[in-house]
């Protein structure tokens, strides 16, 4: 079924990139990622003109840098780039995660904690834990890498916010309805 849906955009890119992908983004988005590390605005990066009006923005050429790149993309120089954005992003994430009045700020974080902290850890809960942590982990180790620090990148973070610091009161909740029955029962 996957291929069914899949099978017309990879031959779009085969058609403009001679070779067979399921993304065509991932050299647009270091070409510009590259710029900005570079010093240059956002805006500049992705669509710069030059006065006598070539275009050398990524944005404005898209079929080009969907195969090309002029940079070099290694996998020592990926792993440069990823860490030069991760220094640029980390502030922002930081502050952002922590400080965000639409996050709930500083008390989310604290009910993130209670959550994390607030019962027993069982077998079962290490597992859970782990996938859940593994995932927000790649979640935000994407936001690091990423260009563009947009504020709606972050809403892939709140359910896992969300889910570890409603873990202590869903779990007190059904300790709390389950208890009149113990007692009630001879």
């Amino acid at each position: 079924m996957f291929a069914l849906f899949v099978a017309p955009y990879v031959m779009l890119f085969h058609h403009y990139t001679g070779k067979f992908r399921f993304e065509g983004e991932n050299l647009l988005n270091y070409a510009i990622g590259q710029r900005e590390l570079e010093g240059k605005s956002q805006p500049l990066a992705s669509r710069e003109l030059t006065p006598d009006l070539r275009e050398l923005g990524p944005s404005l050429d898209t079929s080009t840098y969907t195969s090309y790149s002029p940079y070099p993309s290694g996998a020592r120089d990926l792993a440069r780039y990823y860490v030069r954005a991760a220094r640029k992003n980390a502030p922002w994430l930081w502050n952002e995660l922590l400080h965000a009045d639409y996050f709930g700020g500083e008390l989310l974080i604290a009910l993130v904690l209670l959550g994390l902290v607030g019962r027993h850890w069982d077998q079962t809960r290490i597992f859970r834990e782990l996938f859940l942590g593994g995932t927000f982990l790649y979640i935000v180790s994407v936001l690091l890498a990423t260009h563009l620090q947009w504020r709606r990148y972050l809403f892939a973070v709140l359910p896992f916010l969300l889910l570890w610091s409603a873990w202590e009161s869903s779990i007190s909740s059904i300790g709390f309805a389950a208890a009149p029955r113990n007692f009630a029962s001879p």
